[in-house]
């Protein structure tokens, strides 16, 4: 059975919130984990409407929160050098439900793939540690808008694992269907 293009965006909103109620049950305020401090009071948007993200803090959380918000649809991202935390498929990802989000720099801002610290110092892809620096999948448009940052240390690395999470949620109405032969 087919689900029409609401029951799907329904879906997936319901999804986000479970994540995002799953992420606040948890004690996780942002600064505890490193997530995102949005500016202002934890939990949303500071008073400029935006979601702001300092060194230390995760950017994709930012992203993720500002994705599910009414409002708040904007992510500024503040001077200085984020790197992956682990080795995994990117270091920020956007996709159908990131469409429309502006994410800029404020300041200098470098993203890179490298992590000398957690990276094989043997593999020839030293010291990046993610695929993408940024990954830009299925369901972005125009309306997205990433300005003003420098990428860097991309080196080849390759990973096909899912830790720590997709980049890709699992969409089966983009599979094979109605196939005549």
């Amino acid at each position: 059975m087919q689900e029409t293009g609401h029951h799907l965006r329904r879906r997936t909103v319901l999804g986000h919130a479970v994540a995002w109620l799953g992420y606040w049950a948890t004690g996780c305020d942002g600064e505890q984990n490193g997530g995102p401090t949005p500016g202002g009071e934890a939990g949303g948007p500071g008073a400029d409407g935006a979601w702001h993200v300092h060194p230390g803090e995760s950017i994709q959380a930012a992203l993720d929160a500002a994705a599910i918000a009414t409002g708040g649809r904007r992510v500024v991202v503040h001077a200085g050098t984020y790197r992956p935390e682990q080795p995994g498929q990117a270091l920020i990802w956007l996709h159908r439900q990131h469409d429309g989000i502006t994410l800029e720099a404020d300041g200098t801002v470098v993203l890179t793939a490298a992590n000398g610290e957690i990276a094989d110092r043997d593999a020839s892809s030293f010291p990046a540690v993610v695929n993408h620096v940024v990954y830009f999948g299925d369901g972005i448009s125009a309306r997205t808008v990433f300005r003003g940052f420098t990428i860097t240390g991309a080196n080849r690395f390759e990973t096909r694992e899912d830790d720590p999470g997709p980049i890709e949620p699992n969409r089966p109405e983009l599979g094979k269907q109605n196939l005549l032969f």
